[in-house]
């Protein structure tokens, strides 16, 4: 099997299967299995690569590339897929206007009149303009590998790879859907509206073949009337034979359920060729799974309680709220929120103290590997750089920083690199990810089609180390008055410099049902730190620290299977944290919230 028929296959089932719970479990799979295609990316001259394609009309497609491309030296015709011989068709090739790495194929004019039969095979072939093995100086037309098209009409149903959407499902077929006239539909943009806005209903079966209706949301399927080539290059092809969906009821997905049919409103239309559409049998509605870690989740909430004679039990809320709202350029933009943060005294036990509030920005990088040349000619340090560190991640935040009394405020800019060593991440997800892609890599297209994530046994055992190194900078902008917490004592609190040095360690480690978290966090006051202490009998004292502070936190959680979003913690902290740096020392149990 290519190179490139490999790089197709990992990317359109990567498309169609993986749980998109953050951009690091795509970003590491991509790393592991599609290293060719992305050391492979090319000038917009050069091979088009394509992941995708999408069926407009009965004579016309649209192909999506690996990267941004132009039309410039490029030709395409469709024949008989190899090994069968016979004429092809020449084709006219344009760009989608909307997205340049979308390829509109249109019959040529010279070739005549042009109709597809969706019950004969076809293969697209792509050509594209590259140097002369023999003479670079001169470009010579060279021909892709065969892109083979299935008008088999079937839907696959895959997971959103959102994690904040564990009950958003995408409906997707090669084939555009038309309307009782004959217009083809276009699902409207989910960027241009937010949630779906239309009510409809999915009827579905469980193991015992028993159907279930379920209720949800869908996206509006607009019509588009004119399809001449000027109309085709401002459709988005990616909201062609697409249907969003946002299930209700979480209780019903703690079982895979069979869809038996597209949703309500959907259903009754045809496709492009005047065929109704159908399921793909192997297709499977099953809960997302949950990330492993705070740092994969969006929202992550771990209440914690402990008890103490004669008093009121201690407890102890870390929590954080990071939605992504953008992705651009390969950045991911979102606002971030976080606390840890206790109260009521229980003898033995101190608790953290910390706001952040803030805004963040993070890309990943391959950093051994050059996209503007193919792999054979990266140098020997990047080829050996890729083999040691395959993935760094690069994180910016801007953030006030603060405690639960709000007696600190400190505006601070971050710089994080994370750095993700061969063999360090190995964590339940990714072994089942990656034996989903080794399952797949020998099939054929429409084979590997049929395969599901949730096929795939969860392995019993995981781990996932890394390491961070980061600056903190900024200062405490004004001046605050800090009073006790028992009596009425009260300090100034002068304002300050910010300049910390932050190295961190954080590892899982995952047995069965159980994962244990560990996170050591490191923080150097280059600047001298002011802050305010309250001793056991609530006086208040100053002090200045130039020096090392550091924060163990060890979180032992207990969840039902990898599908779920509530487990049961235990958790300890010891150490001192920014911005009060009061002695902490407190273990607890309790409920984790995550998605």
């Amino acid at each position: 099997m290519s190179e490139r028929k490999n790089a197709w296959i990992y990317a359109s089932a990567l498309r169609r299967q993986t749980n998109r719970r953050n951009v690091l479990i795509v970003t590491l799979l991509s790393t592991i299995f599609s290293s060719t295609a992305s050391s492979n990316a090319q000038s917009p001259t050069g091979a088009c690569q394509a992941t995708d394609y999408k069926i407009l009309t009965n004579g016309a497609l649209a192909v999506k590339c690996l990267h941004s491309v132009t039309v410039a030296g490029r030709t395409a015709s469709i024949g008989p897929p190899p090994p069968a011989t016979g004429a092809a068709t020449v084709f006219e090739v344009d760009i989608i206007t909307v997205d340049s790495s979308w390829l509109l194929i249109t019959p040529s004019a010279a070739a005549g009149p042009f109709s597809f039969v969706p019950t004969q095979k076809y293969a697209l072939t792509l050509t594209y303009l590259a140097p002369d093995a023999q003479n670079p100086a001169n470009l010579v037309a060279t021909a892709e590998t065969p892109l083979v098209l299935d008008f088999s009409n079937t839907f696959t149903v895959r997971g959103s790879k959102i994690s904040t959407q564990p009950q958003h499902f995408i409906f997707e077929s090669h084939i555009g859907l038309t309307d009782s006239g004959g217009s083809l539909l276009q699902q409207a943009n989910p960027g241009d509206v937010p949630h779906p806005n239309q009510a409809c209903s999915l009827l579905l079966e469980n193991t015992s073949q028993r159907d279930v209706s379920v209720g949800g949301h869908c996206y509006e399927l607009k019509p588009v009337s004119k399809l001449s080539v000027a109309a085709m290059q401002n459709i988005d092809p990616q909201w062609v034979g697409r249907i969003d969906v946002d299930l209700v009821g979480v209780s019903l997905l703690k079982s895979t359920l069979i869809p038996m049919g597209l949703p309500s409103g959907a259903a009754k239309y045809s496709n492009v060729f005047g065929i109704g559409p159908k399921i793909d049998p192997k297709s499977r509605i099953s809960a997302q799974k949950a990330p492993a870690t705070k740092d994969a989740s969006a929202y992550y909430f771990n209440v914690n309680y402990a008890a103490g004679t004669g008093t009121a039990p201690g407890w102890e809320l870390d929590g954080k709220v990071a939605p992504v709202l953008a992705m651009r350029d390969g950045f991911t933009i979102g606002p971030s929120a976080t606390a840890n943060v206790g109260g009521n005294k229980v003898p033995g036990q101190t608790y953290t103290d910390s706001i952040d509030l803030g805004g963040t920005v993070q890309r990943y990088f391959q950093p051994g590997i050059s996209s503007k040349k193919p792999a054979k000619n990266q140098s020997k340090f990047r080829r050996r750089l890729s083999l040691v560190l395959p993935l760094l991640a690069l994180n910016g935040t801007v953030t006030y920083e603060t405690d639960k009394e709000f007696d600190r405020d400190n505006l601070i800019g971050a710089a994080t690199v994370k750095y993700y060593f061969a063999h360090s991440n190995n964590t339940q997800s990714i072994q089942t990810l990656r034996n989903f892609y080794k399952k797949i890599a020998p099939l054929s297209d429409g084979d590997a089609a049929k395969v599901q994530l949730a096929d795939i046994r969860v392995p019993p055992f995981g781990y996932e180390f890394d390491f961070h190194t980061g600056i903190e900078a900024g200062r405490a902008i004004r001046d605050k008055t800090v009073t006790a917490t028992s009596g009425k004592a009260s300090l100034v609190l002068p304002e300050y410099s910010i300049f910390r040095i932050v190295p961190q360690v954080h590892s899982i480690l995952q047995f069965w049902k159980i994962s244990t978290e560990t996170t050591v966090v490191g923080r150097y006051l280059v600047a001298t730190e002011n802050t305010i202490l309250q001793t056991k009998s609530n006086a208040l004292h100053l002090e200045h620290l130039q020096t090392w502070r550091a924060l163990c936190t060890a979180t032992a959680t207990y969840s039902d299977s990898s599908a779920s979003h509530v487990g049961l913690t235990i958790k300890y902290t010891n150490g001192f944290d920014a911005p009060t740096y009061a002695r902490v020392n407190s273990i607890q149990a309790g409920l984790l919230i995550k998605y």
